[in-house]
């Protein structure tokens, strides 16, 4: 079988996993690194990805293109862009009302789209799973934030596709998170309620999940642009800027290039805290000449960052109360995004479900990636026919999601299928007397003024309190085929229904 590819583009890092050989592994760069840095940077000689370019970004900021991912699909206006603009020494230009970035490359002034820069990121990822020997077929699922706009999703389904990738499917982030720690497919019996909680570089989502016989339903969301690890790394730049103002009387912060240097040590420190109780770097000639140690426990850092990690768990309420829940209902919490390696806030979040089973065996870094691998497996069919049955895998990936209305003679069930990206069955029992069996396939939130019928069918001369198995299996085409069957009598229907 071909390797399959689970790809996932974060703000400051990109990581691809890959299923092969009935395993998922996330493929190293040549630096040994298992998430490279969404940096592109240009110089006189060359072109810079992940490492190398951000390895140059002090003394070469005015080339150096980061978090383009916050302005993909963005227009010039938007706030997004001037944030960029304001923090970075970057020029970036109008061109028909969309930004362009303007870099010089071997002293020559060029102009480069958020989506070609994009690609360049996109192809180190796999030009680096190339020379793993991964193959030439690169069969991919994308997992993206839940809040991503439609043309901010094409965008970047355009650019993977320039870079080399075939993009089967595209998933949100929270659904691959949990499909990582295989909730609900193990299982299929299992009911739950799970919480994603991802903190990445810029950014916080929040994504509440029902997980009910293998399949998911996101009943909330919560997206916070201003919450993030550069948040926790500006804590200890401020911590380090205050020290050495009150020893050198030197303000670093009115200066860009010191504020950059303090900021790169910052978060080398805030690094190292995740693993051991105290950090320290060596900043040379910082500011005026002067070099600048800078050292920090971790008891002094989760002291600093408490203010933050407050506002981190704030919007956890917010997202319950949404969902019509309490913290004692959540089962499960799956922690993802680099941020979540930091130690206080994996504690915080630890206390704050007290009852729930906290899943952070996978590098928080890596698990999205991984989820989205074992999709592409069931996808391209690297998972075997027995293995697919066992598991009935589903997420989220259709536009609008399909639901089932099931109507009985004595019943009306309604159950909502938001994900079906392979198979999925759900088991009808049949009432006394009950002897035929009525469903409807729509597509939508299932209100009758929101949703679109797709099908109906009806089986009748059922024999009384049977079972009706009722299977759907969306292939990779995008075709969903729904069989309904009842073993005792034999009767079945079938359709084919073609889902954009």
């Amino acid at each position: 079988m071909a390797a399959a590819f689970g790809l996932h583009f974060g703000s400051t890092s990109g990581c691809l996993a890959v299923y092969k050989d009935g395993k998922t592994n996330v493929v190293a760069n040549d630096a040994g690194d298992r998430t490279t840095p969404a940096i592109v940077a240009f110089t006189d000689h060359d072109q810079n990805v992940g490492l190398a370019a951000k390895q140059g970004l002090i003394r070469n900021a005015a080339n150096t293109i980061c978090n383009v991912k916050q302005i993909v699909g963005c227009k010039y206006d938007d706030p997004a862009v001037a944030e960029m603009m304001a923090n970075s020494k970057l020029k970036i230009l109008d061109v028909g009302g969309k930004p362009v970035f303007e870099v010089k490359v071997k002293d020559k002034l060029t102009k480069f789209t958020p989506k070609q820069i994009i690609t360049m990121i996109y192809k180190d990822l796999l030009d680096t799973a190339a020379r793993h020997g991964e193959g030439d077929i690169h069969d991919t699922v994308m997992a993206v934030p839940p809040g991503f706009t439609d043309e901010q999703l094409s965008e970047m389904c355009e650019c993977a596709k320039a870079a080399g990738f075939n993009i089967l499917r595209v998933i949100s982030e929270g659904a691959a998170a949990a499909l990582a720690y295989d909730i609900g497919q193990i299982d299929t019996h299992d009911y739950s309620n799970v919480v994603v909680y991802r903190l990445g570089g810029t950014s916080l989502d929040i994504t509440l999940l029902n997980v009910n016989h293998g399949m998911y339903r996101i009943i909330s969301t919560h997206e916070d642009k201003t919450l993030g690890g550069a948040a926790f790394t500006d804590v200890l730049v401020d911590h380090f800027a205050d020290d050495y103002k009150r020893k050198w009387r030197s303000d670093i912060r009115e200066n860009l290039r010191s504020k950059f240097k303090m900021r790169a040590a910052a978060e080398n420190c805030k690094h190292i805290l995740a693993r051991m109780g105290t950090a320290s770097s060596f900043i040379e000639s910082l500011h005026e000449g002067v070099d600048y140690n800078c050292q920090v426990t971790r008891a002094r850092f989760d002291g600093l960052c408490t203010p933050l990690v407050q506002r981190c768990l704030e919007p956890l309420a917010r997202c319950l109360a949404e969902a019509g829940l309490k913290k004692e209902d959540i089962h499960k919490v799956v922690v993802c995004g680099g941020t979540m390696k930091v130690q206080c806030l994996q504690k915080h979040i630890s206390d704050y479900f007290a009852n729930a089973e906290i899943l952070s065996s996978i590098p928080p870094d890596e698990v999205i990636a991984i989820g989205a691998a074992k999709e592409a497996a069931i996808l391209t069919g690297n998972e075997d026919d027995a293995k697919l049955a066992e598991k009935e895998t589903t997420l989220d990936c259709l536009s609008r999601g399909v639901q089932v209305k099931i109507r009985g003679e004595k019943q009306q069930v309604f159950v909502p299928l938001t994900p079906i990206p392979a198979h999925r069955h759900i088991k009808v029992t049949l009432c006394d007397e009950e002897m035929s069996l009525y469903f409807e396939v729509l597509e939508g939130s299932g209100k009758s003024d929101e949703s679109r019928l797709l099908a109906k069918v009806y089986l009748d001369e059922l024999p009384t309190c049977s079972e009706a198995v009722i299977v759907f299996h969306l292939k990779k085409e995008g075709s969903l085929h729904v069989t309904c069957s009842e073993k005792m009598s034999g009767r079945s229907e079938s359709i084919m229904i073609g889902i954009s």
